[in-house]
């Protein structure tokens, strides 16, 4: 599986689910990044 590829599929992915399911998670992704590049 080239990235190109698996990156079609995770935009389908995030295009199917609801926007209101995504958007708390990138919140605890981006949370979780920025401690990680702090920490």
């Amino acid at each position: 599986m080239t990235t190109q590829s698996r990156d079609l599929a995770i935009s389908r992915l995030l295009d199917r689910a609801p926007r209101a399911r995504i958007a708390p998670g990138t919140r605890i992704v981006n949370r979780a990044a920025h401690r990680a590049g702090r920490g």
